[in-house]
């Protein structure tokens, strides 16, 4: 990506239970696999690869199985496996900026069925374009699936971006920068798009993978983009209950703040001035 995303400038109050459930797996996945696949012995990294990652030519039966899980199932396994750390960072990134939106928006039931279903989506249509024995692993599809409902949802919102050391090294570019979602999403497709018709497949990176989960990421968006205003509405009630908490607090120690003031002036009285108590006060609360 020539640009980094840092940030961006959508907030919500719920937490983003899932969003961090997925990234918290994929780290935990990780970490198992990479015991597994980076160990000396290469038949057992193959064999782990064979068993849980997406082989395209045994997936469409163009190759006899032999991992010990039906086919299919890898169409999930292969999405939280990655081939190194950074793919790892990379892709979780990308996720923890975004996938928050999505998941505020669809709500958790729907956004666990949308990355899950967008993962099936993008390895998909990876085998179906590159019918090889080469092993397809990464979380990088469901990525290129919220990036393409973020689209859909929110095309004005704004990312804070990292420039490459050469945008402001030498063409004394900002450090860092925002521009809206509209603009830097399509940017970061088109960029596959180019990569794919080039044929740089042989790079070892699944763009079709990105594609078909931009495409998906898309459609299902505009499918569920009918809830899309119930949500916002949800927020914005949020919001409008928090100023109005808010500005009662404030008025409760600004009340405060005047009973303080009383109690000071009336210690300062001089004796003779005091009443004399009558009985035991009623008051909740005693001036001192």
């Amino acid at each position: 990506m020539p640009f980094f995303p840092l940030k961006d400038e959508r907030t919500y109050d719920a937490t983003p239970v899932l969003t961090f459930v997925f990234v918290a797996f994929n780290v935990l996945a990780y970490g198992l696999s990479a015991m597994v696949v980076t160990s000396d012995n290469r038949e057992m990294a193959f064999a782990f690869l064979n068993d849980f990652a997406v082989i395209p030519s045994q997936l469409l039966g163009r190759d006899p199985a032999s991992g010990v899980l039906p086919e299919w199932t890898t169409l999930v396994t292969a999405n939280f496996l990655h081939g190194g750390l950074e793919h790892l960072v990379g892709n979780m990134v990308f996720f923890w900026i975004f996938a928050d939106n999505i998941e505020a928006a669809f709500g958790h039931v729907r956004f666990l069925l949308f990355c899950l279903l967008a993962g099936v989506a993008s390895m998909g249509a990876q085998a179906l374009f590159y019918s090889t024995d080469v092993p397809v692993l990464g979380f990088s599809g469901v990525v290129s699936a919220v990036l393409g409902a973020y689209l859909v949802l929110y095309p004005k919102a704004k990312v804070e971006l990292l420039s490459p050391t050469f945008f402001w090294a030498y063409l004394r570019m900002p450090l860092t920068f925002s521009v809206t979602a509209r603009w830097i999403i399509p940017l970061w497709f088109v960029q596959d798009f180019y990569f794919w018709a080039s044929r740089a497949e042989d790079v070892g990176i699944a763009y079709m993978a990105h594609i078909g989960g931009l495409f998906f990421g898309l459609a299902a968006a505009k499918l569920l983009h009918v809830n899309h205003g119930w949500y916002e509405l949800r927020e914005l009630r949020r919001r409008e209950l928090r100023a109005a908490i808010k500005a009662n607090r404030r008025r409760k120690n600004k009340d405060e703040e005047v009973g303080d003031d009383v109690g000071t002036t009336s210690s300062h009285r001089p004796e003779a001035a005091r009443p004399a108590p009558t009985g035991p006060s009623s008051d909740p609360w005693t001036l001192d």
